[in-house]
């Protein structure tokens, strides 16, 4: 196999650096909502369905974005269970790209 192709394949280097790559920005996100919550809360709240969820739902939101950052991050650096953390990775990125882009319509 060709150096490139070698790297890319599971398991190769280009592989971990991949993983460790998308690790770090869930991790790291992760770390910035349990000690800066009120960033997020209010990406959250001002969202066309956010503003109608009570206080505690907003920050229990939070909590889940800091449980499920750091555990796909974890799954994905770890290189187990790859099928499942590409779509759970696809579907939460999904879900962020349209809280997002409704925050900027709405």
């Amino acid at each position: 196999m060709s150096g490139a192709i070698e790297q890319a394949r599971p398991g190769g280097l280009g592989d971990f650096v991949m993983r460790a790559g998308l690790a770090s920005i869930l991790v790291g996100n992760s770390i910035v909502a349990l000690v800066a919550p009120g960033e997020f809360e209010r990406v959250i709240a001002v969202n066309f369905i956010g503003r109608h969820l009570h206080a505690g739902v907003v920050s229990g939101m939070v909590g889940f974005v800091v449980v499920n950052d750091l555990a796909l991050g974890l799954v994905i650096l770890s290189g187990r269970l790859r099928q499942i953390a590409y779509v759970w990775l696809g579907a939460w990125l999904t879900v962020v790209a349209a809280i997002r882009i409704t925050n900027l319509v709405w």
